[in-house]
């Protein structure tokens, strides 16, 4: 995956200490075709690479179905619009769980996206990638 400039990277800016990290991504994609990065998403938010395993575990911490899927930073997981808002839903659960502020708020920005996805009336599908 190569960084695009859609959306928003608050985490890795120049002089913070996440600033050289490669990154993961929750995106809007179009809905029912592949996506391969040749194109930007409608919609995006960057997190830095270390922020994804602590979501993961904290979301099979608390077993929740959708997140605890995405164990594999390097694949791209994909959830249409119906399982969108259950990842949104998910994400807010993580971002008032007891993770440290920074990924709390990563994890409230990652939902506001998939719940963007989840209102697009099927013209998006929600994707969680890594580098």
């Amino acid at each position: 995956m190569k960084k695009k400039p859609v959306g928003v990277d608050p985490f890795r800016i120049a002089g913070s200490k996440h600033e050289l990290e490669e990154p993961f991504v929750v995106a809007l994609v179009p809905a029912g075709l592949p996506f391969d990065w040749s194109t930007e998403p409608a919609d995006a938010v960057w997190l830095p690479e270390s922020f994804f395993n602590p979501i993961h575990q904290a979301a099979v911490a608390m077993k929740l179905p959708y997140l605890s899927r995405t164990d594999n930073l390097y694949e791209q997981y994909r959830f249409a619009c119906s399982e969108a808002r259950e990842v949104a839903r998910e994400l807010e659960l993580v971002g008032f769980s007891n993770l440290p502020s920074d990924l709390q708020r990563a994890a409230r920005l990652a939902a506001t996206i998939a719940l963007r996805g989840a209102t697009s009336g099927g013209t998006f599908d929600l994707i969680i990638e890594g580098p």
